[in-house]
């Protein structure tokens, strides 16, 4: 990966992360989870003008997408 997509990978996950508190960010830290980006979700049926935020997610080396409510539950709260 050259400096300028990891420029773009880093500015993704730092937007990302500015949906959560420092607080939340902590308790993934603590369980080895980081937040790399984010990306739409469908809503049911496939509607995407219904749909979510997921959030990338680097689980101690495993890749996993997950909705806001889920990431909180990870994080402990």
């Amino acid at each position: 990966m050259g400096p300028r997509a990891r420029r773009v990978q880093d500015q993704s996950a730092t937007s990302a992360s500015k949906d959560f508190g420092k607080e939340v960010l902590a308790g993934l830290r603590k369980r080895g989870i980081r937040i790399t980006g984010s990306t739409w979700l469908p809503g049911p049926g496939g509607d995407f003008a219904n749909g979510e935020r997921g959030y990338l997610l680097d689980d101690n080396g495993t890749g996993r997408v997950r909705v806001y409510s889920d990431v909180l539950r990870m994080a402990g709260y």
